[in-house]
């Protein structure tokens, strides 16, 4: 599965190791995500800076995640998928480990508690999944 792969990835577990001992965006932790990542890592920062990490809430037990990018909003669904063009041809066609950055800021916002939460119903939930099944 596509999250163990993920998950696997040496980089993914330095980040999380990293946090672990961190357990604040220090500058620190910025230059070592930085230090790992390169450019998605610098983007990835920017995200949790600007506060553009969105968790979207349709009830206690149905939630996804939105990362407004440097061009479009991106729709992330656990550690296991991206809709931006960047993971499709990174995981999907590549079979790559590495993460794209909105994937990463993900992972490091939720860790973390950077990110905001938006209740969602129903009329909303439903297109957003209807866009990502139209693309």
């Amino acid at each position: 599965m596509i999250s163990d792969f993920i998950m696997r990835n040496e980089k993914i577990k330095t980040l999380f190791k990293i946090i672990k001992e961190e357990k604040i965006f220090s500058e620190s932790f910025e230059n070592e995500v930085i230090n790992l990542f390169g450019n998605r890592g610098e983007k990835a920062i920017k995200v949790l800076q600007n506060q553009n990490l969105i968790k979207l809430n349709l009830n206690n037990n149905l939630s996804f995640w939105l990362v407004k990018g440097t061009n479009n909003n991106y729709v992330i669904i656990d550690n296991l998928y991206c809709d931006c063009r960047d993971f499709y041809i990174r995981i999907i066609n590549r079979n790559s480990n590495e993460p794209c950055y909105h994937l990463l800021s993900k992972i490091i916002g939720e860790k973390l508690g950077l990110y905001r939460e938006q209740k969602i119903d129903e009329v909303k939930y439903n297109k957003i999944i209807n866009n990502l099944y139209n693309k």
